[in-house]
């Protein structure tokens, strides 16, 4: 279950076998991207950034925010606007 609907792996893993040939990487690293596109779909979420810091992922982020339209960005990507510069205090 996920935000109280049925998630079904295979669903997830079938994605990620079609999506496997636009996307050159590893076998867990699409099933993790197409999880997150599972999600998206699963009761409308709104899941815009993929956070690793897995570098085949980070250099394939432009082709894979085109075929799924999530981002993948690094942790450090991510916090960065969360940070108080000394000035803005």
């Amino acid at each position: 279950m996920f935000n109280d609907i049925e998630y079904q792996i295979e669903n997830t893993f079938t994605l990620a076998y079609n999506i496997s040939p636009f996307i050159p990487l590893r076998t867990l690293d699409i099933i993790q991207i197409a999880s997150a596109l599972k999600i998206k779909s699963l009761g409308n979420i709104d899941v815009q950034y993929f956070i690793t810091n897995d570098l085949t992922i980070l250099n394939n982020a432009s082709k894979i925010f085109n075929l799924i339209k999530i981002l993948p960005i690094s942790c450090s990507e991510f916090i960065s606007p969360l940070k108080a510069q000394p000035n803005d205090l």
